[in-house]
């Protein structure tokens, strides 16, 4: 046609004269002819822009005059005033349990007469509103239908014509005769535990061709045998070629499999574990058996059977028995290695202590030896300051004596009181005499370690009386034990002290004695 290229198998006319027509992939087309009849003035295409779900295809129909569109969603309605397809809830009621549905016919009774791609069926009005889905008459036919192609002629209501592959089919509708008809009974033929080498099978003995596996029966495979095989039969001798059968191994399988005419199954490496194989029949009138069932248990491999399970805990106790002796052992080769250990520190501590003991020890004797040699000098030092003192009385004290002496003889014509005034003149001077005192010092010094020469050293400003006095301080003496060595009262010493505090340049918190003791 002139103005329009596209192919289809679908067309309507509607009642303005204008042509529907349904493309498998594009979408719908509305085509306006020419008055003619000879070309296309104008082609609208028609998908979801318009109203339509996505998903194709679409297919027309024209139920009691009016344009349908049957999609995946359901029925939708042709709107011409908003050009727009809406969904029609009366018709996606009735056949919403049928998507893509390929062709629709309605019969005088109301009837509608559908066919989808792979099933033939007929809804009826039950009653008013209500409608029943027939669809067990036509199993057979199914399988005899040209998809995309079907036709059928409604001649009345006990003559229905349908196209299939092997010709027209007259169906006269008695549907009486199929609700009646009943199931046919799944039967399991054989069973098959196969190695993993294909050439060993063991064949389950219990396997009854003549009977059906309505009770749940056991058999214990080695796991070696992991892989099961099942042929499983029908006998529906009125269209067996229309028998399905669905199956599913509770332990492997979720769900029930897809109906099919297979009438085997495998399953390879299973698992160990209790197993049960249901299987289940539906003939060519939808009339669908009892499950049947065989359940069957896959032993494990030794190395996680029962006996394996109770060597390896037996293996872990002993391993964990092992360890906890070693660790013990361990432990304690450790803590006698840490009493040895402790042992030892402690001789080396004692050892050491020891040590420092007689250090100590030495340290104590040494000291008791220096503070004995301190005493001794001490007692030496008062013993020679003594001494000292005593021989220069002796000196002075024989002196007097000899003087004394000739008092006691006096010569003719001498005066005994100018003799008495000579001896005490002498006796003064022997008090101020100068040389007395640098014995002393001499003498003070040897004893002393010279002390007074170190004095004079360093604090050249020092006076003779100022050293007697200092000599004297050394001697440990007291003021009162001074004062008349000196020839002075206490009064007059004190003075002499605190000039001699400032000579030497000492701290008002410093006691004189203490410093010269220790210079």
């Amino acid at each position: 046609m002139k103005g329009f290229k596209e192919s289809s198998r679908t067309i309507l006319q509607d009642e303005d004269n204008t042509i529907w027509m349904s493309h498998g992939y594009r979408g719908i087309f509305h085509i306006s002819l020419s008055n003619d009849l000879s070309r296309a003035e104008s082609v609208t295409l028609y998908k979801s822009s318009k109203g339509l779900p996505p998903d194709l295809p679409y297919n027309i129909h024209k139920i009691d005059n009016e344009l349908n569109i049957s999609t995946s969603a359901g029925l939708f309605r042709y709107d011409s005033k908003g050009d727009v397809f809406y969904k029609n809830p009366k018709y996606t009621e009735i056949f919403g349990g049928f998507p893509y549905i390929d062709k629709i016919t309605r019969d005088i009774s109301g009837n509608f007469w559908f066919f989808t791609h792979t099933r033939m069926g007929v809804i009826r009005e039950t009653e008013r509103g209500k409608y029943l889905a027939e669809q067990a008459p036509f199993f057979r036919l199914n399988s005899m239908l040209l998809p995309s192609f079907e036709h059928l002629f409604i001649h009345n209501q006990g003559n229905i014509y349908i196209g299939s592959q092997n010709g027209l089919i007259h169906f006269s509708p008695r549907f009486n005769e199929f609700r009646k008809r009943g199931s046919d009974p799944a039967y399991i033929r054989s069973i098959r535990f196969i190695s993993k080498d294909s050439a060993l099978a063991i064949t389950d003995p219990l396997i009854d061709n003549q009977k059906s596996w309505k009770d749940s029966r056991g058999a214990s495979v080695p796991f070696r045998y992991n892989s099961a095989s099942f042929r499983f039969s029908s006998p529906s001798f009125e269209f067996p070629e229309g028998t399905l059968f669905s199956y599913r191994l509770s332990g492997f399988d979720n769900d029930w499999s897809n109906w099919s005419r297979q009438g085997f199954k495998e399953y390879t490496n299973l698992k160990e574990g209790e197993y049960t194989f249901e299987l289940k029949s539906i003939n060519a009138f939808d009339a669908e058996s009892e499950p049947v069932k065989f359940s069957f248990t896959i032993r494990p491999p030794f190395h996680r059977s029962f006996t394996a399970k109770l060597i390896y805990t037996i293996l872990l106790l002993l391993i964990l028995t092992g360890n906890i002796i070693f660790l013990r052992r361990r432990i304690e080769k450790a803590r006698l290695s840490e009493i040895l250990k402790r042992e030892k520190d402690l001789e080396a501590q004692a050892l050491v202590f020891r040590e420092q003991s007689l250090i100590k020890e030495k340290e104590i004797v040494h000291l008791r030896n220096e503070a004995l040699q301190n005493e001794m000098n001490h007692k030496t030092k008062e013993l020679a300051n003594a001494t000292l003192n005593l021989l220069h009385k002796n000196k002075i004290l024989s002196h007097l004596k000899e003087n004394l002496t000739t008092l006691l003889h006096p010569q003719p014509g001498h005066d005994l009181k100018h003799q008495i005034s000579q001896l005490i003149r002498k006796i003064n001077r022997e008090i101020k005499n100068e040389q007395h005192l640098e014995a002393f010092n001499t003498y003070f010094d040897e004893v002393h370690q010279d002390f007074i020469s170190r004095l004079k050293n360093a604090y050249p400003s020092l006076t003779p009386k100022e050293l007697r006095l200092c000599a004297y301080l050394r001697m440990n003496l007291s003021s009162k034990e001074i004062a008349p060595l000196m020839n002075i009262s206490v009064r007059g010493l004190e003075i002499s002290r605190y000039r001699l505090r400032k000579k030497l340049d000492i701290q008002h918190n410093m006691n004189l004695t203490d410093f010269i003791m220790s210079f």
